[in-house]
């Protein structure tokens, strides 16, 4: 009897009674009655074990590898500035050796790494190499044959994310951290000779207008990979369609490091820029790009202009870049025209 009532329950869709104690310890006990559940398995509880592993090893992993470091009163150490020598190139020798020797390079870390799957701070570091690029090519084209610019820019001209292992021949080679490592070593030697040799790089408005010039020509091509971006284009440097983090952090990146750069020239050319009476339209046109450094979204959209709900920060970041590079331009051209004598003063 008690068989028979049994199995008509079952046929009526009721549990059995050996069931409820397991239904019911999914509801008070979910993390309790999964483990149990996995338990009785040894495949689904290896399975469970890899996938929380690779969870904390790439998820916790990449959060704590990452570090966008976007102090703009970020000062170089007396290695890179020398007495006399120039704060703009230390700025650049100094940024550079704080995101490879002290934060770590990241984008040529290998697929096995915890950062393997983070983007930002690829994106950000590959930013910073290219704002220091472009000014040691500045550099560089007013003195072609100095041999440690062009250590520099040859080894800044390397791939940020070049891993010692590769596909091609040769097969094994320096990774692009110890590339840059080396263009390091490069700017700072070719500073030490700036603080012995002023000629090196004379503190003239010719100077000053060349260098301002190549540093707006380098924001307006990086606005430029933002348009295309927006226009559905391939933005990055291999032809590769890059997310709307990922372009934004490079492009905030390279904001970065020429903002400290400009700060240095500021330094650099303090007396031309006061004779000149340039100080307002610098002071300026450097909130124009630190607004590009501040920009900091949470999450980066790239919504239909003038939404409400989803707004675009590509096309703030483009908007900055532009105004600061226009008055880059302007100040560029200040620099380019005869200084005004000053007005005699009447006799009595």
């Amino acid at each position: 009897m008690r068989r028979w009532v049994h199995s008509t329950a079952l046929r009526q869709g009721a549990a059995p009674d050996a069931q409820a104690p397991v239904a019911l310890s999914f509801r008070t006990h979910p993390v309790r009655a999964t483990l149990a559940l996995l338990s009785r398995s040894r495949a689904g509880f290896a399975a469970a074990l890899v996938a929380g592993f690779l969870l904390l090893y790439f998820g916790l992993g990449g959060i704590l590898a990452s570090t966008i470091d976007d102090n703009l009163a970020f000062r170089p150490s007396a290695a890179d500035l020398p007495p006399g020598g120039s704060v703009a190139v230390a700025m650049a020798s100094a940024i550079l050796d704080r995101e490879v020797n002290e934060h770590g390079w990241v984008p040529d870390d290998p697929w096995f790494y915890p950062s393997a799957l983070a983007d930002n701070m690829p994106a950000w570091q590959s930013g910073i190499r290219m704002g220091a690029l472009r000014f040691t090519a500045a550099l560089l084209a007013r003195q072609p044959q100095d041999p440690d610019l062009l250590k520099a820019n040859e080894a800044l001209e390397v791939r940020p994310d070049r891993w010692w292992i590769g596909p091609g021949w040769p097969w094994l080679r320096a990774t692009s951290a110890s590339t840059y490592d080396d263009a390091v070593d490069a700017i700072r030697a070719y500073n030490a000779r700036v603080a012995k040799d002023g000629t090196l790089l004379t503190r003239d408005a010719a100077t000053l207008s060349v260098l301002l010039d190549d540093l707006a020509r380098a924001l307006g091509e990086a606005g430029d990979r933002l348009a295309l971006h927006l226009e559905g284009g391939a933005a990055g440097g291999d032809g590769k369609r890059l997310g709307n983090d990922e372009i934004f952090y490079a492009v905030r990146g390279q904001a970065y490091v020429t903002s400290l750069i400009l700060n240095g020239l500021r330094e650099d050319f303090g007396p031309l820029i006061r004779q000149r009476q340039l100080a307002a339209r610098w002071a300026s046109m450097a909130r124009s790009l630190e607004q590009v450094v501040d920009l900091n979204p949470l999450v980066v959209t790239a919504g239909r202009p003038g939404s409400f709900l989803i707004k675009n920060h590509l096309m703030e970041q483009g908007f900055a870049l532009q105004r600061t590079e226009e008055q880059l331009r302007a100040l560029a051209a200040e620099l380019r025209r005869a200084p005004v004598p000053p007005a005699a003063t009447p006799r009595r």
